[in-house]
């Protein structure tokens, strides 16, 4: 038989009931693994992401040298570094503000500049990083024109010099660089030793008011937690409402992945009796085309079409009708509901590929209604 023929017959031979009960079954299976595909892709995304724990501490001494390497030894830490901080007043030309600047250490920074770098090494002059929104807040004292919010004052913000006050002293110091804020708390970093040194001569002490600690991702951040507690320092980011929520959001996708395996099995099954009631609707039309010279392969190769076809099309509505759900959802209720996440398009392909894959195996693997014929 040609394959033509063969493809022709296998659709013929087909009732619209059953296409229509497998097709249905198979696509509201493959939509509940599609979305419970997309739940896991969530959560693993976002557990990816990196994440930065602040730790502060009970002891009015603040934090040593030997705090910052009993953090640094635990694993999933990748860095860390102590905090201070010093209320300035930078002048540059005619224009000042005031700003309260984050003493780090320069490796630990890892920000997105718009003019500049970090601070130049082996260097006593207190460069400074200004956030671009910081320099929003530089004024003329003297100008009495009301400006916009969004005024940016025309400095040569890298080659000028600017007078740096702290209490009762005065520092000269320039720009190192200008990042992109995310933060919009922080207003400027400036090198830590110089921060501790400037402090020190304030008469303050040099421990570090709280400490950065750069982890692995979120998805470590909950363990870390707990081994920076027994150290007995606290975690003022914990995520733990981050994780009931992943842990809520695995649950309903192993739901939803158990029901459209459930639907499928119901699927195949409802596959199998659609064989039987051939076998008995029409066993005289088949032992007629075996006298004709349609043998069992032939009979398993018509199996194989209609199952590839079947399959091919229920798997392919599934994943459809998934991509289409979210866009029929309302915008207020987006943010809480799990019908609202998708797959991008390389991990949806593989999804659709392996919903195929797996449901055509099962569905022309031979059984003993096919070797009856």
């Amino acid at each position: 038989m040609r394959r033509f023929d063969l493809f022709r017959f296998a659709i013929k031979t087909l009732r619209t009931k059953y296409v229509m009960a497998f097709v249905s079954l198979v696509m509201i299976g493959v939509c509940c693994i599609y979305f419970a595909g997309a739940i896991l892709l969530t959560v693993y995304t976002e557990k990816s992401e990196p994440c930065e724990l602040t730790i502060t501490t009970s002891d009015e001494y603040g934090f040593g040298e030997q705090a910052v390497q009993n953090i640094l030894e635990i694993p999933d830490v990748l860095a860390t570094t102590g905090v201070l901080e010093i209320p300035v007043t930078l002048t540059v030309g005619k224009y000042e503000a005031s700003l309260k600047l984050v003493g780090v250490d320069a490796e630990y920074l890892q920000i997105e500049y718009s003019m500049g770098s970090v601070f130049p090494e082996n260097s006593v002059m207190p460069w400074i990083l200004l956030s671009k929104e910081s320099q929003k807040t530089f004024r003329d004292p003297t100008d009495t024109t009301k400006r916009d919010s969004s005024y940016i004052p025309p400095v040569d913000w890298l080659n000028e010099e600017y007078s740096m006050s702290v209490g009762n002293n005065k520092y000269v110091s320039k720009l190192a660089g200008i990042f992109e804020s995310e933060e919009p708390t922080v207003a400027g970093y400036i090198d830590l030793t110089v921060a501790k040194k400037i402090l020190q001569e304030q008469g303050q002490p040099g421990a570090y008011s709280s400490l950065s600690v750069r982890i692995k991702n979120i998805g470590s951040a909950y363990s870390v937690t707990k081994q920076i507690e027994a150290l007995g320092h606290f975690v003022s980011s914990s995520n733990s409402e981050l994780q009931a929520r992943w842990s809520a959001l695995q649950r309903e996708a192993a739901y939803l992945f158990l029901l459209g395996v459930v639907i499928l099995v119901a699927a195949l099954r409802q596959q199998a009796a659609e064989t039987m009631k051939l076998k008995s609707d029409r066993k005289a039309q088949y032992v007629a085309m075996k006298w004709m010279g349609l043998t069992r392969q032939t009979m398993h190769r018509i199996k194989c079409v209609q199952s590839g076809c079947l399959c091919v099309v229920g798997v392919s509505l599934g994943m459809l009708i998934g991509y289409l759900i979210p866009k029929f959802i309302p915008v207020t209720q987006r943010a809480e509901n799990v019908f609202c996440l998708g797959m991008p398009a390389v991990e949806g392909v593989v999804c659709w590929l392996i919903c195929a894959a797996g449901i055509l195996a099962i569905s022309v693997w031979p059984s003993k209604n096919d070797r009856d014929f």
